[in-house]
């Protein structure tokens, strides 16, 4: 989960990427549309695994861009800040991990690629534990979970630019204690709650068609060429999850057991898709089973994108989302962005290239 684009001195955090609005209608307004990739930016962030215990090792990446394509092997100076949000503050994040350095960060070093053990004390600041008493400031009280009943540790990532630094905001997703359940709920819960797994792009369709799949920028495949001024319909693909338990199915769902269905549950492995997960309903005050939201990002380096975000809701089961690129009408290499992200903290993304010529 990332804050696209954010700079040092901007008035506000840009949260609308940090958790999927419902109904995926809610955007922030922006003088230029967020699918125009001008500059340099980072677009996404991934943890993985994406859901982690404090002290879990978890290996952190960014997908930085610029107009002429994705920058693979720069550095980032990445930390994991430890600032609790003031109550006063209206952001999911303190606007103290905007920062470049202070006490409030655990700094991991300048690198592509970046392996760190989350913060021990992570389910404290960010999750249900009583936090610590700080000075000056009244007790405190432990954190709010968002929508889907998760916390959340927030990173900072800086990549280096010709005017100045670009700092993005994260955050990886903290598995903690249990909602206050009575034993049965409780049982229940913990025999069904699974890590989630982050989302796969398995491919951008031209049309629809699988027999037109998107270039992907790799250096191997060909790019798809087109016309100035062409309009492409793209479809994102992810996998579909299973709707039923099946043992053998290489994943391992909320009512398969390790000593039932070893193969799958032995080393747990979740669905790339829009995965069912177990929550504590708290307005019910019942266990109940949920369907992950999912949330296209769209970018492009020239030309123009219909729509800055598209995706689909809990109740939605297709495994596709549409949007409209129209090509630029100067010649040359075009190069498009997908990000997938589900709303538990999951994130992929994929870059492509077209040759309008």
């Amino acid at each position: 989960m990332v804050s696209e684009n954010l700079r040092p001195g901007l008035a506000h955090l840009l949260v609308g990427l940090l958790g999927i609005v419902s109904g995926l209608g809610c955007e922030p307004t922006f003088s230029d549309r967020n699918s125009e990739v001008l500059e340099r930016r980072i677009l996404a962030i991934q943890v993985t695994p994406a859901q982690a215990r404090p002290g879990v090792e978890v290996q952190l990446r960014a997908l930085v861009v610029e107009p002429s394509g994705t920058l693979r092997n720069l550095a980032l100076d990445w930390a994991f800040c430890n600032a609790p949000k003031p109550i006063a503050e209206t952001n999911d994040v303190s606007a103290e991990c905007l920062a470049a350095s202070g006490e409030q960060f655990d700094q991991l070093g300048r690198k592509a690629v970046v392996e760190a053990k989350l913060p021990a004390d992570g389910c404290r600041l960010f999750g249900p534990d009583v936090p610590p008493s700080m000075s000056g400031q009244p007790p405190g009280r432990p954190s709010d979970p968002d929508g889907t009943g998760s916390y959340y540790q927030p990173l900072r990532a800086i990549a280096s630019n010709l005017h100045e630094p670009i700092v993005a905001l994260g955050q990886a997703s903290l598995l903690c204690g249990s909602p206050n359940l009575s034993g049965d709920q409780l049982l229940d819960y913990q025999r069904r709650q699974r890590v989630n797994e982050h989302p796969a792009i398995t491919g951008v369709l031209v049309d629809g068609d699988e027999s037109k799949p998107l270039s992907e920028d790799d250096g191997a495949t060909t790019p798809l060429s087109v016309s100035p001024g062409q309009q492409l319909a793209l479809r994102v693909t992810w996998p579909a999850c299973p709707s039923e338990a099946a043992c053998g199915d290489g994943i391992c769902s909320s009512d398969e057991k390790a000593a039932d269905c070893p193969e799958d549950c032995m080393t747990p492995k979740g669905c790339a898709g829009a995965e069912a997960f177990v929550y504590y309903d708290p307005l019910t005050r019942q266990v109940v089973e949920r369907r992950e939201a999912m949330r296209v990002s769209w970018f492009s380096g020239s030309g123009s994108f219909q729509d800055d975000h598209t995706g689909r809701r809990e109740d939605e089961m297709q495994t596709f989302s549409d949007g409209l690129w129209t090509a630029p009408q100067t010649l040359g290499m075009a190069h498009l962005w997908v990000v997938l992200r589900d709303n538990r903290g999951g994130t992929s993304w994929q870059s492509y290239v077209v040759d309008v010529e």
